[in-house]
């Protein structure tokens, strides 16, 4: 092989290895789904309800307690999910731990801190 083809060879290596990678850390797209989403709130009992990702970064939230729905926002930057509950008094960010379950830790304006969960259900 001439040298003119190994660096030929390298360079679509090179750029098959990059698009894989970009690949593995972007994740699958929440948009338009429906996820289950399971917290544990330190000194309150847990929570299981239903949210769906609508377009421009509005969520719909199924929280039993929620009295404002309107408030709520979701944003994808590669495979960080972010969610935004009661005008950003909560923020759950999460990553894909495989294409239908999102894990991360919630931070509430106080400091509050606890883990949550969401499968996907659609």
């Amino acid at each position: 092989m001439n040298s003119l083809a190994r660096n030929y060879s390298r360079l679509i290596s090179g750029i098959l290895l990059v698009t894989l990678l970009a690949a593995c850390q972007s994740g699958p797209s929440v948009l338009g789904s429906r996820w289950s989403l399971s917290s544990d709130v330190p000194g309150e009992k847990s929570y299981r309800y239903d949210i769906v990702f609508h377009p421009r970064g509005r969520l719909e939230n199924h929280h039993p307690n929620d009295k404002t729905p309107d408030n709520d926002t979701w944003e994808q930057r590669g495979s960080t999910v972010i969610l935004k509950f009661n005008d950003s008094y909560i923020t759950y960010t999460g990553q894909f731990e495989n294409p239908r379950t999102l894990k991360g830790e919630a931070l509430n304006i106080r400091g509050l801190r606890f883990p949550w969960v969401a499968e996907r259900i659609d």
